[in-house]
């Protein structure tokens, strides 16, 4: 979605979204190829431009696409230090470490209300969602909470939508950033989610 060659080329839906106000106030998404001892860590890119903590949202608004020189050029910005490049091909923008900063309060404290949540532990089909209309239908599974306390454990449900709408019904994000490779993320609390199933 933040890589400059798919804003171009029209198969992202942030293309015309520069500054513009696309998730929450609770959400900062950050690309940083500096962290140490991460896999998509390296002083230099694909071309060798030195990497970046490059800020994607903060507080929801969209603060930067990720670049190669080709595209830095075209836009007029400085190179965030993304180009990745394989034998026999061109450079071109990808991830370093992608993370979902950090906020506060822990998954726990998320789940000791009063109402009934779904906290949803694993989804399926991620990789299906539409990157240009952002339009989503996924597989998930998890357990279902009421005060803290566990009712049932929860399968075969499906959860459909929109990435953009979804992104703006972001409550909390929780303190317990952990990382599964290059990508980083927290828990997240986010109200009116359709699910359906049993």
């Amino acid at each position: 979605l933040f890589l400059s060659q798919n804003i171009h080329k029209n198969l992202s839906m942030l293309k015309d979204k520069m500054g513009e106000k696309i998730a929450s106030e609770a959400v900062t998404l950050i690309d940083d190829g500096t962290l140490s001892g991460k896999p998509g860590s390296t002083p230099f890119d694909g071309e060798g431009v030195p990497t970046t903590r490059t800020v994607l949202l903060s507080g929801g608004k969209v603060q930067s696409f990720l670049n190669d020189l080709k595209y830095a050029k075209k836009d007029g910005v400085t190179p965030t230090g993304n180009a990745v490049r394989s034998p026999g091909s061109i450079p071109e923008a990808g991830l370093s470490n992608l993370y979902l900063e950090g906020g506060s309060g822990s998954a726990r404290s998320f789940l000791e209300t009063p109402q009934k949540r779904l906290f949803i532990t694993d989804l399926m089909g991620v990789h299906t969602i539409d990157p240009v209309s952002g339009d989503y239908s996924l597989g998930a599974k998890g357990a279902l909470y009421k005060s803290g306390e566990l009712v049932q454990p929860v399968s075969g449900v499906t959860v459909a939508g929109n990435l953009l709408e979804l992104l703006m019904k972001i409550v909390a994000v929780g303190d317990d950033l952990r990382f599964f490779g290059d990508m980083g993320g927290c828990s997240v609390v986010i109200e009116d989610v359709p699910v359906a199933g049993s």
